[in-house]
């Protein structure tokens, strides 16, 4: 289990964003997560939705998208009335805390000087418990 005081799963690497099979060097199947991770991952709001936003389009996207979708997603009002503030927060807490996150987590790979995300093959894992999360939401 991660440590409890921090966000970060138990598995995470420091700070790269390359899947835990690759950091192995060998091409394995990807590994499930335990429930202990998958509930620390969708522990915040920002990461469900841009978990559920990957999963609905299955294919490679920009920060600038998912910050766009999670901002639709999160907020009542339409993205031209939410303050550039929160916009500007949204776009940063996912570059430098969330995507990272789901990087180390090996949910998906991220390019951060590119600013592209694409959903790995160990994506799939965390579906079942995001939707489980939807349900109850």
């Amino acid at each position: 289990m991660g440590d409890p005081r921090s966000d970060r799963p138990a598995n995470a690497g420091s700070g790269s964003s390359s899947s835990p099979q690759s950091k192995s060097g060998s091409e394995s199947t990807p590994q499930p997560l335990s429930v202990d991770q998958a509930v620390t991952l969708l522990r915040d709001p920002h990461r469900r939705l841009v978990l559920a936003h990957l999963a609905d389009h299955e294919r490679r996207l920009t920060v600038n998208d998912l910050a766009k979708a999670s901002i639709d997603r999160g907020y009542e009002a339409s993205i031209l009335d939410v303050p550039s503030r929160t916009i500007t927060s949204v776009f940063i807490s996912l570059q430098h805390t969330h995507l990272p996150k789901l990087a180390d987590a090996g949910l998906i790979d991220y390019d951060s000087a590119r600013g592209l995300v694409t959903p790995t093959d160990t994506f799939e894992h965390i579906l079942p418990y995001l939707e489980s999360t939807v349900v109850l939401e």
